[in-house]
């Protein structure tokens, strides 16, 4: 049985899951285990998320963390994209001795929509709202392209409030860990992972800048390079821990 240290790969609110396909199929070509679950709502159709809190997509991703530490009996290594960076960062706040490091690649701590803040209140009146535009690519666009069209706004309100919690409880987290972000980036703001390096307590933490992609980092027009990235860095999380 091998013992490297498996890799937890979660993906983003309303994400189908080959938003992580790249770089899991990258890994496990490098002998890695590799484990992509599908959290609450997601993986159907977008009225699955009404009444999905961000208490169900971290009891996910909890469960997935649990029963991979349990199988391989060493830590994990954990990657997330949007929503499923901030799960990566609860997870690290709550297990740090079942982590050993994390890649969070456009984690989902600020939006660049100026009415996130106010998603609660629109919720009242519109209770489904459009996907955002996360390629700058239009061919990938249209031949990549398979998450929700539209989302609950309620469900997004409480994507919104699992934001602030986690800001607010950033100085918890000690866990080694890799950004990736786009400066170009049209749904998530690329201050999120300044904030994340400023604030959590990690020693060992760092970013990535991509200059060209859309928020579909393994997806867009940089895909590779964000797969590269994320792979090289879990190559050498390893070659630490070993």
């Amino acid at each position: 049985m091998s013992t490297r240290h498996p890799i937890l790969l979660l993906h983003g609110f309303t994400s189908h899951i080959s938003c992580i396909e790249p770089p899991a199929r990258a890994l496990e070509d490098r002998g890695f285990t590799v484990k992509t679950p599908i959290l609450r709502g997601h993986g159907g159709h977008w009225r699955d998320l009404v009444g999905v809190t961000y208490r169900d997509w971290y009891a996910d991703g909890e469960s997935a963390l649990i029963e991979l530490f349990n199988e391989k009996k060493v830590p994990v290594m954990v990657g997330g994209f949007s929503m499923g960076g901030l799960v990566a960062l609860e997870l690290a706040m709550n297990h740090p001795e079942k982590i050993t490091g994390l890649c969070l690649a456009a984690p989902a701590l600020r939006f660049v929509d100026p009415l996130a803040p106010l998603a609660r209140y629109l919720a009242k009146v519109i209770p489904v709202w459009p996907g955002p535009k996360s390629f700058n690519d239009k061919h990938l666009n249209k031949t990549r392209n398979k998450n929700y069209r539209f989302f609950p706004l309620g469900s997004f309100v409480s994507l919104y409030e699992y934001s602030l919690h986690i800001r607010g409880n950033l100085f918890k987290v000690v866990t080694p860990f890799l950004c990736i972000h786009s400066f170009q980036d049209r749904v998530i703001s690329v201050e999120s992972v300044r904030e994340i390096v400023r604030e959590s307590c990690s020693t060992q933490k760092d970013i990535v800048y991509l200059n060209k992609s859309g928020h579909e980092l393994f997806l867009d027009s940089e895909s590779e390079r964000a797969t590269t990235i994320m792979v090289n860095y879990f190559q050498e999380l390893e070659a630490t821990c070993s």
